[in-house]
């Protein structure tokens, strides 16, 4: 349907924006063949869990676990290897799969002679799990949830192929896209454009990400701060939370909420959440006069 529609734009010769969206990957884990079968779940790696998260786990992940047995039947821990490897080759399949189907679709443009007038985004809203800390899918903002790929191509417009690890937020897509449209951005709108590090210049201008995270049933309320040597997250109604020395421990091991070492680390952490969390209010309506 994508490539019928580049088809007509391509005709019309008129500006276009088009939106693509994959569910996969995503459970239950079952791509079609000759996908499902690509990769081999006794090759595949294992996931990066270990048994002593649940020492200095936080009241939501120790709750969560606890929901997972609930839910499934057994205890996390006690999931066969061959479950958790099957999951993974599949997923792999899934990602093959998207991946082919997006080849197309920047083949079309090439053919269309497209390409080099185009500006192709590539991005996700969420990672997942699939076994990392014991979760299969999305639960917690640990890394593999947050860390997205993020790729942007117009050959002509961006020059060189570049790589930047600056920090971004889904928030920075719709102002960036605006910008590069020329287009003005709305009042009210929380993100900022990157247009001039697409085009060369070396940084993007954030120094954390905030994220936002209610439950459905409006049980749970997480607020999380990631920067590159933290991730703090606070979490309602258990007044607990998780920090993460993401220099010391990569893999986000070991929550050091209650470590008295990293008490000064935990404060101002807090702090600079308070901050982001009240940067991100919403300004609008506009004040028309005061009273």
């Amino acid at each position: 349907e994508a490539i019928k529609k580049l088809e007509r734009y391509a005709r019309d010769r008129q500006p276009f924006f088009l939106f693509v969206g994959f569910p996969d990957p995503h459970f239950p884990y079952c791509p079609p063949a000759p996908w499902c079968d690509m990769f081999d779940p006794a090759d595949v790696p294992m996931p990066r869990r270990q048994r002593s998260e649940l020492k200095t786990g936080s009241t939501y992940f120790r709750r969560r676990i606890d929901q997972y047995e609930k839910v499934f039947g057994f205890h996390p821990f006690n999931m066969p290897d061959n479950y958790i490897r099957e999951i993974i080759a599949h997923t792999y399949g899934m990602v093959s799969l998207l991946d082919k189907q997006v080849g197309r679709i920047v083949s079309t443009l090439d053919r269309l002679q497209l390409r080099d007038n185009t500006v192709v985004i590539f991005t996700t809203d969420h990672g997942e799990h699939i076994g990392d800390h014991w979760f299969i899918y999305k639960v917690s903002p640990y890394d593999e949830l947050t860390h997205l790929p993020l790729i942007w191509s117009c050959p002509r417009r961006f020059g060189p192929r570049r790589h930047s690890t600056d920090i971004t937020s889904h928030i920075d897509l719709m102002p960036t896209i605006l910008d590069l449209a020329r287009v003005a951005v709305p009042r009210g709108v929380q993100g900022i454009s990157y247009r001039a590090v697409l085009e060369g210049a070396e940084k993007v201008g954030r120094t954390s990400a905030y994220l936002e995270d209610d439950s459905e049933d409006a049980k749970d309320y997480m607020r999380t701060l990631w920067t590159p040597r933290y991730r703090l997250t606070y979490e309602l109604p258990s007044v607990d939370g998780e920090l993460y020395d993401l220099e010391a421990d990569p893999n986000e091991f070991h929550n050091r909420w209650n470590d008295p070492d990293y008490r000064s680390a935990r404060h101002d952490m807090i702090e600079q959440l308070l901050q982001a969390s009240i940067e991100a209010s919403d300004p609008k309506p506009q004040r028309l006069t005061s009273a």
